[in-house]
């Protein structure tokens, strides 16, 4: 239940904001200190907490001066990151010209934007093999990926285990 809410707070600090790679990676922070506690005392006070270190990073994040376009292009991908299938698509969506859309993308999160889109998709993924009981061959469906000989490669990439180790291990 704690791990739901801090997923929804991540996606909350998305939706303000903050960017995703920022976002997951405050969650998986938080999701292994609170793995590390074995009883919490006051739920209320600890979830106001989590929402706070949250809120602070949306705050600093908007003081970054990330373009808002960027901002938009970061939502648009978040909310259809299985189906987006081109940059051209984002660009299209935000009635701009692709290569000014990769180049102010680039330029303000330092990724392009394929890398940030496989970015999303592969800590989807993490939480799905998780948390959930599908299948590689469903996850990598799910995601996008026409073949999960394509998703397990970019996973291995990214991590450095497979899918299947990924899950084995995070259940152990």
């Amino acid at each position: 239940m704690l791990v739901s809410l801090i997923d929804q707070i991540a996606k909350a600090g998305i939706r303000g904001g903050l960017p995703a790679r920022t976002a997951y990676a405050l969650s998986d922070r938080i999701i292994a200190e609170n793995e590390k506690q074995t009883v919490i005392t006051n739920m209320y006070e600890y979830n106001r907490t989590i929402s706070l270190q949250f809120l602070r990073q949306v705050a600093r994040s908007r003081r970054q001066h990330v373009l808002p376009l960027v901002n938009k292009a970061q939502q648009f991908l978040q909310e259809n990151m299985t189906t987006v299938q081109s940059v051209q698509e984002v660009a299209e969506y935000l009635s701009i010209n692709k290569s000014y859309l990769m180049h102010l993308f680039k330029a303000n999160t330092g990724l392009s934007v394929k890398q940030y889109l496989t970015q999303l998709k592969m800590e989807e993924a993490k939480r799905r093999l998780v948390f959930g009981s599908q299948s590689l061959a469903e996850i990598a469906a799910d995601l996008g990926y026409k073949e999960q000989g394509q998703f397990s490669r970019t996973f291995k990439k990214l991590y450095g285990v497979t899918p299947l180790e990924f899950r084995r291990n995070s259940r152990m």
